[in-house]
């Protein structure tokens, strides 16, 4: 795990010492990525230079290093990630005689490329990563990101210059950078809480699609017009493929159990070959069906405990550290935890700018990054059960916004807005007030958190005219007014276009397929990401493996929600290893009490950030609105939480960047 960067500038062709010195500036921005070793590459002909920042992982010695030439010097690499099937590739390249230098997946990368091309190795390789690749013989420049979009890459144009690296910090290292605030990104920022591949915060500034790579020549580097970044990706993998009727039908004529252990099979498989990094290793462990899954394989499969970590809140309702314990046990994990006050909360926020490099807003970054601290102080990578929820339908709100859409729908049109109207004169303050009455006499599995700002959401669906819409309405922030937040607003956009998909899929793998591609890239991956390389672990995410994705969601939705039970067929797996009553409880985030530290420990803080002068001197939001709703937020008349956090979280990076 490394960060890397590169840039193509003509200002710099005459100057090899303001050039040095700008890489060398760039790659100390992301030395928490790489704090092992740091490297450079100047191009002799042409104005191209690359940085890398070496996280040592693989090979830990100066075989390993980075920027590396292929053995025939055709290509230059600086790769960001983990080829975790580079073992079984370099065996198949040694029976063609090929001869190696170090340990490392890099070379072995690099050695593929050369016998193989491009196209025959992304193919053949399993992984996650992000690399720049300079070609000498077809004097070309290579971009190219893994399947899912696990490990960042930006890259774009500023003032005649071409930039690409894995974080926007050192983007914003080049000389009078523009920093122009791309008003699309930032409406879509305040939608969806983070901002959406391929926008960055930035004009001119583009995450890379992931499954996809770039070609760019000597030409297009010179001359930003002969190059269109939304178009010009070359895709290799597509999530959509995966979305087979087919691949269904053909898994259907198996039993559970045949496909329940071809799918403990590949998982098994690829946490084996995650679980050997050439240095000290464990796993997160937050006690739920997913984590619990990946740590039980990994004491499964190893000779001595291996090491967990979780944090706790002394909040209940947040806390599901004693829940991890209970699991940790039961499995004799080397356990770690830690419990984490408000304070230990609080005193996080002021680096999350830093850590982030554009607006993001999940506010579940905090403890993410407090339990990587944790991790760091013994390990060096850290496996995670990301994905789990996306795969095999864990989320709730999967079988809610169904329930609901076909209520909706059979309200004609004409009725709905008047209705929608009507309900919201009951506020969710009052809401909660009578929810709290009658919440006695309701099942177990019928009490939610926050239910007037759930009703609140619930009334806003009376304008949705297809599930898509329903969907997306139910994920956004922002909806609490017509109004628009950002001033000079474009119209409302929706990303992950449905009507790309066979007719024949239902709606729940419809909302599967928006959140892989849009909320598990921009929102788990970037959070996890952040939070981890903010201070130098290395995260390994099994379930998002090539293998195992591809596998999942090519099995039938019977066998995903079956018996009332979400990620069925997951839990049956963990069952074999786990006993069903540590994990049979109802399903809880991982986030903080951001609600009620608005109003308390957050609350001086949050106002200086939204002083009405500063909000009205950047000229980018609507202020009025914005008081609006942190008054009714503080009077108890619904609970603002989440819009509030967007806001509080990109003045906080405005603050830090502007």
């Amino acid at each position: 795990m490394c960060g890397i960067a590169g840039v193509f500038s003509a200002k710099l062709a005459s100057n090899k010492s303001d050039f040095q010195t700008l890489l060398h500036s760039m790659g100390q921005s992301l030395n928490h990525r790489g704090p092992d070793d740091s490297q450079t590459w100047i191009h002799s002909d042409i104005p191209l230079g690359f940085v890398h920042q070496r996280l040592a992982v693989q090979d830990l010695s100066k075989h390993g290093a980075q920027p590396m030439n292929s053995s025939s010097k055709r290509y230059t690499i600086v790769f960001n990630g983990e080829i975790y099937n580079f073992k079984k590739l370099r065996q198949e390249l040694e029976k063609q005689n090929c001869v190696f230098r170090g340990n490392s997946d890099t070379e072995v990368l690099l050695t593929c490329i050369e016998l193989w091309g491009l196209n025959e190795t992304l193919k053949k390789c399993k992984g996650m990563f992000a690399f720049a690749l300079w070609d000498h013989l077809e004097k070309q420049l290579i971009l190219c990101r893994d399947r899912l979009g696990q490990k960042p890459l930006y890259y774009g144009w500023d003032r005649g210059q071409f930039i690409f690296s894995s974080e926007l910090k050192p983007i914003m290292k080049i000389p009078s950078f523009s920093k122009n605030i791309d008003q699309t990104a930032l409406s879509l920022y305040f939608k969806y809480n983070c901002i959406p591949t391929p926008y960055s915060i930035y004009q001119g500034i583009y995450k890379l699609n992931p499954g996809s790579y770039i070609v760019l020549t000597e030409e297009n580097l010179i001359n930003r017009d002969q190059f269109c970044p939304f178009n010009s990706p070359q895709l290799y993998w597509k999530a959509i493929n995966c979305f087979d009727q087919k691949s269904y039908l053909n898994l259907e004529k198996l039993s559970e159990n045949q496909v329940r252990d071809e799918l403990e099979s590949r998982i098994t498989e690829v946490i084996s070959e995650q679980m050997q990094p050439d240095v000290p290793y464990g796993a997160f462990l937050s006690g739920g069906v997913d984590s619990s899954l990946v740590v039980a394989i990994m004491q499964n499969i190893s000779a001595s405990p291996n090491k967990t970590f979780s944090i706790g809140f002394n909040e209940k309702d947040y806390n599901e550290a004693g829940y991890a314990k209970e699991v940790a046990r039961h499995l004799g994990t080397e356990h770690h935890e830690l419990y984490v006050s408000g304070r230990d909360a609080i005193d996080i926020i002021p680096s999350i700018p830093h850590l982030y490099d554009e607006p993001f807003s999940d506010s579940s970054q905090i403890p993410t990054h407090i339990v990587s601290r944790l991790a760091k102080k013994d390990v060096t990578v850290c496996l995670s059960g990301d994905g789990g929820d996306e795969l095999f339908a864990g989320y709730n709100r999967y079988r809610w916004t169904t329930k609901i859409f076909n209520k909706v729908s059979s309200i004609p049109n004409f009725m709905r807005r008047p209705f929608s109207h009507s309900g919201k004169i009951i506020s969710p303050e009052l809401f909660n007030q009578i929810y709290l009455i009658l919440s006695n006499a309701l099942p177990k599995n019928l009490r939610v958190k926050n239910p007037g700002n759930k009703y609140q959401k619930i009334l806003n669906l009376f304008n949705s005219q297809t599930i898509e819409e329903c969907y997306d309405s139910l994920i956004s922030h922002w909806n609490i007014s017509h109004q628009k937040l950002v001033l000079g607003d474009l119209a409302p956009r929706r990303l992950a276009n449905f009507q790309n998909l066979p007719n024949e899929i239902d709606p729940v793998p419809l909302m599967m397929f928006k959140d892989i591609t849009n909320y598990l890239m921009d929102d788990i991956l970037v959070k996890v990401d952040r939070a981890a390389m903010g201070c130098s672990l290395e995260t390994r995410i099994p379930l998002l493996d090539q293998r195992v994705v591809e596998y999942a969601l090519s099995i039938p939705m019977s066998l995903k929600i079956k018996n009332n039970s979400q990620k069925y067929l997951l839990r049956q797996i963990l069952y074999k290893y786990v006993p069903r009553e540590l994990i049979e409880r109802p399903k809880s985030g991982f986030g903080i009490p951001i609600g009620s530290m608005l109003k308390s420990d957050l609350k001086d803080w949050s106002m200086d950030l939204l002083d009405p002068a500063k909000i009205k001197n950047q000229g980018l939001l609507n202020n009025k609105l914005i008081q609006e709703t942190w008054k009714k937020h503080q009077q108890g008349q619904g609970d603002f939480q989440y819009d509030l956090w967007d806001v509080l979280m990109f003045q906080s990076w405005y603050q830090t960047y502007h």
